[in-house]
């Protein structure tokens, strides 16, 4: 019994990271989530205590889509 707890606890620890853990905000960008990739970035900046306007979250929202669309033109070719 005390082996099976042992083996079992890291999965089921593992598996709970799903509703807990964020998505990354490129893979955000990447799905066409932008809304949601602007709002991860007002909390990452507000967590780590920096100051961030719309105009410089904007931007990077568009820095990174851009760049996923670059980089996906150029899988394709």
């Amino acid at each position: 019994m005390p082996f099976q707890i042992v083996l079992t606890l890291p999965t089921v620890l593992f598996v709970s990271y799903w509703w807990f853990m964020p998505e990354s905000i490129r893979w955000l960008i990447s799905k066409g989530r932008l809304d949601e990739a602007s709002s991860q970035l007002r909390r990452v900046a507000r967590e780590n205590g920096v100051e961030m306007s719309e105009g410089q979250i904007g931007e990077m929202v568009e820095a990174a889509r851009a760049e996923h669309q670059r980089a996906s033109t150029e899988k394709d070719k």
